[in-house]
């Protein structure tokens, strides 16, 4: 004859399986976001068609990086051409 065995965990074993499960369902949540795709893209400035595909996608990007400055051959910043232009900035702000 089979006979049900109840168990019963002492107090003090309670909370490390309440710690255990709370630690485990924090971990699986921050790791489906942290794993998550991620689109960004480097936008140069100096490239005709780059504007218009920012704007086309600009819903799907996380990230934007424009390529506005570059080096002189005396090592100072240059600014790129259209650098800085209130259309680039809307379009990368989204």
């Amino acid at each position: 004859m089979n006979r049900l065995k109840i168990v019963i965990l002492p107090v003090f074993e309670m909370p490390k399986t309440i710690n255990i499960a709370a630690a485990l369902t924090l971990f699986l949540t921050a790791a489906s976001s942290a794993f998550a795709y991620r689109n960004s893209a480097w936008i140069p400035p100096s490239d005709a068609n780059a504007l218009a595909s920012l704007q086309a996608n600009v819903g799907t990007l996380t990230e934007s990086n424009p390529v506005w400055y570059g080096m002189n051959a005396d090592g100072s910043i240059a600014k790129v051409w259209n650098a800085e232009n209130n259309t680039w900035r809307a379009a990368m702000t989204g």
